[in-house]
């Protein structure tokens, strides 16, 4: 005896029905996807790609077009579908761009995984190094790749001076933004001088202390007689080191910087003290200025050629 709520007509219509929707639904989905799929656009050749310049960074390059900026703090970012890039810089405080580099791969977290491959390469006529990702990268990293570069010299933006322009971007894309880059200088950029002469107070030195280029002549240094020496110039303050200058072989330094004021110092190998620095520089735009250093060692004559070997007797028979 049937009852009402089941009627063997309508459950197979009512199956029919719902399998029709299902069908329909899925139908739907993919044609959707797929228009989604083909509208996704394509990098298309690098001379179409668009143009990033940042006048607080002072590096200019090419990306996607179809990329947009991301908000970001301390940063700029861009981000498609297919990748990405970032565009940061660090200060002072590191001697070269290996030792910078360390800053942005060392962590113990090993971002780039365990056995990352790093590039020594020459971009915009500046040391720089490429590192890309190995294959054991953490995927929430989303194969992040990093580029470190020297700035031809210190840049300032507000108070803080950097040194090394840095750029993460995706394994996929980041050679070919590299390819790219370039610094910017601004047209109302005038760069100032600062030069002169490291010399060491020695005795044989001080028959004419009022000239070092006679003081040198008297008294010829070994060719490593400033192999550890430097000349530091920090910012302002005294704190941020922005520069380290290796004196030439005879002792002479130069450095262009933007107009401003900066300390001058030396690193104190040893004994190693100086009337003559710390040094406050006051620099105006396009201006030269001179400084000499006249280091005391402390200890008589460390550095002065060493004479000749006398030729040894003939031994008597």
């Amino acid at each position: 005896m049937g009852r009402w709520w089941y009627n063997d007509g309508a459950m197979k219509r009512n199956f029919l029905w719902f399998c029709l929707a299902v069908v329909v639904i899925i139908g739907i989905y993919f044609f959707v996807n797929r228009i989604q799929v083909a509208q996704k656009p394509t990098d298309g050749p690098v001379e179409s790609w668009s143009s990033y310049a940042s006048p607080r960074f002072r590096v200019k390059l090419s990306y996607p077009s179809h990329w947009a900026s991301v908000n970001a703090v301390d940063t700029d970012r861009y981000d498609g579908y297919n990748g990405f890039f970032i565009v940061s810089a660090l200060g002072g405080g590191y001697a070269n761009v290996d030792q910078a580099l360390l800053k942005v791969v060392g962590s113990q977290l090993r971002p780039y995984g365990t056995a990352p491959t790093i590039e020594h390469l020459t971009v915009a006529g500046q040391d720089a190094r490429l590192v890309l990702p190995s294959a054991d990268q953490a995927s929430e990293l989303n194969h992040q790749a990093a580029f470190i570069v020297a700035y031809p010299r210190p840049i300032r933006y507000g108070t803080e001076f950097y040194l090394y322009a840095v750029l993460w971007a995706d394994a996929d894309h980041i050679r070919t933004i590299v390819s790219t880059f370039s610094f910017i200088t601004p047209e109302t950029n005038v760069l100032s001088t600062v030069s002169g002469q490291v010399v060491f107070d020695q005795v044989c030195l001080t028959t004419d202390a009022a000239n070092s280029a006679k003081r040198a002549a008297l008294c010829p240094l070994a060719p490593d007689a400033f192999k550890d020496r430097r000349v530091l110039v920090y910012d302002d303050t005294g704190k941020q080191l922005i520069k380290t200058l290796t004196p030439g072989a005879d002792g002479k330094y130069s450095v262009e910087l933007e107009a401003g004021n900066y300390v001058l110092d030396i690193n104190y190998v040893g004994l190693d003290h100086s009337n003559d620095v710390p040094f406050v520089l006051k620099l105006d735009s396009g201006s030269a200025q001179s400084h000499d250093i006249v280091i005391d060692t402390g200890a008589g004559a460390p550095a002065p050629a060493a004479a000749p070997s006398p030729i040894p007797a003939p031994a008597k028979k």
